[in-house]
């Protein structure tokens, strides 16, 4: 299981992302950019994903990985619920958000 202080110190230091607030939110940047936001009140982590990559995850991770249900979904925006990540899947989550952020 993967927790938020978890994620934070992967956020700052393994990738060198700023810690700043996003409305209710704690979202984590680089030059001004969104590539992660986290809702404390439900536990769930937000990464952008391609489309076709976003479905991969919502088949292995049926229910702990899922689109967003609203247009920023259909962009790829992608929720994943961080108390029932495995480290593995919470690696392979990050490693393709960051492979298509720019």
């Amino acid at each position: 299981m993967i927790t938020f202080e978890f994620v934070q110190k992967d956020m700052i230091g393994r990738l060198g992302l700023q810690e700043q607030p996003h409305f209710e939110k704690t979202s984590f940047r680089k030059n001004k950019k969104i590539f992660l936001t986290y809702n404390a009140a439900e536990d769930l982590i937000c990464v952008k994903l391609k489309p076709e990559d976003q479905q991969s995850f919502e088949l292995v991770a049926k229910g702990k990985i899922f689109a967003v249900p609203n247009k920023w979904g259909l962009q790829g925006w992608t929720l994943a619920r961080l108390n029932q990540l495995e480290k593995d899947l919470y690696d392979d989550l990050i490693q393709t958000a960051l492979s298509q952020f720019k």
